[in-house]
């Protein structure tokens, strides 16, 4: 179906997405194919508030990408269901949203609610979207089918979907065209500039130059995903005995403690926990080598740099639906007769999944990668540029 436009020579289209970092990126294959069939169209992200300080949302994830026009905040989940929000301030909430939709007259809207939403959630979407005179809707039929098409998850589990291929399934019916998800663009259109300051802040914080930077993550933002601390120092010292690399730990405010511990233990490297905006991190992880880290949104992050991956995955969730996209990755992930608990806490199997996972075999695949990297050892590792 064709996208119905307004009287306007420059159609306008409202793209709606919720969820934090990893979330945003996973998006981004659907959000460049909108973008690439659409060159000269004004779109609008449309977004949750963060649930905290410190939380990124799209506007800190994709401001300077060509990928939007404008951003839209929105107190909580659409129709403002807020957390810790009064009835009365939900009410006026969804109403000021609904007035600012209405004066903007949008053409379409591209559905890309993530893929946990139920029916009664989409019809309820899909009924606000219409009351503020948008009609015309890409993406929300399609997500319907797919979960009424998926079965319960009992172990052990088969290998699913990514959550990036459901969101490009999702434009399959429309005029878009999405292309295949190894050929969709996923980057963050980081800028030459960008990627100049990301050298010159790590120079800055004694980053040497003829060495391998490798990003390390120890943080994620649930505990069942935490592979323990401490594995993480005894692989980052195997790959500093074997590779003299550079560590450079990232995370947010809640991992600069365990980051701290863990180049004290080093004694050496970079502290970019929480140091860094989420586009400069993006631009200090494409300087880098490596990945090695938990299931995380700095994992993704890498990974839309083109920054191969070693992910250590619990078993709380299906396999391969939050699997790092591009190529070149390792995921390390036991399965277990518990798999799938979707567990915030794992407190009665101690994280079973997840210590199954050793220091060697995960050494083991760092070096691999970079064996591969560093094979010319008489020459400094080559800075990456810029994106097209």
């Amino acid at each position: 179906m064709a996208l119905k436009y307004s009287s306007d020579a420059q159609p306008k289209i409202l793209v709606f997405h919720v969820g934090s970092l990893g979330d945003t990126l996973i998006a981004l294959p659907a959000m460049w194919a909108v973008r690439t069939h659409h060159p000269q169209a004004h779109i609008t992200l449309l977004t949750k508030t963060s649930a905290r300080p410190g939380i990124p949302v799209g506007e800190d994830i994709l401001q300077g990408s060509p990928l939007f026009d404008a951003y839209k905040l929105f107190n909580g989940d659409y129709h403002a269901y807020g957390r810790n929000l009064s009835a009365w301030e939900k009410a006026r909430e969804a109403l000021r949203l609904w007035w600012w939709l209405r004066q903007q007259r949008f053409d379409t809207v591209v559905y890309l609610a993530p893929s946990v939403r139920d029916r009664a959630q989409i019809q309820r979407d899909l009924r606000f979207f219409r009351a503020a005179g948008i009609t015309h809707v890409i993406g929300a039929r399609e997500l319907e089918a797919v979960n009424l098409s998926r079965q319960p998850a009992t172990p052990p589990l088969p290998m699913h979907p990514r959550e990036a291929q459901w969101m490009l399934d999702r434009l399959s019916g429309s005029e878009v065209r999405p292309p295949a998800l190894t050929q969709a663009r996923r980057d963050l259109a980081l800028s030459t500039l960008e990627l100049q300051q990301a050298l010159e802040w790590m120079h800055a914080q004694g980053a040497p130059s003829d060495r391998p930077w490798v990003a390390l993550a120890p943080g994620t933002n649930l505990p069942s995903k935490r592979w323990p601390l401490e594995r993480f120092a005894e692989v980052g010292q195997h790959l500093m005995q074997e590779f003299d690399m550079w560590p450079v730990v990232m995370g947010g405010a809640e991992d600069v403690d365990d980051a701290q511990h863990l180049l004290n233990q080093w004694g050496r490297g970079t502290l970019a926990a929480n140091r860094l905006s989420v586009r400069q991190s993006a631009a200090v992880l494409q300087h880098c080598i490596l990945y090695v880290g938990n299931d995380t949104g700095v994992m993704h992050l890498a990974a839309s740099a083109d920054v191969p991956c070693v992910a250590i995955f619990s078993a709380r969730d299906l396999p391969g639906k939050w699997h790092p996209l591009g190529s070149g990755h390792t995921v390390m992930r036991s399965s277990v007769p518990c798999e799938g608990c979707m567990l915030v806490r794992c407190e009665e199997h101690e994280r079973r999944c997840l210590t199954l996972i050793g220091v060697q075999e995960v050494s083991q695949h760092a070096a691999r990668i970079l064996q591969h990297a560093t094979q010319h050892q008489d020459q400094p590792p080559a800075r990456r540029q810029a994106l097209p």
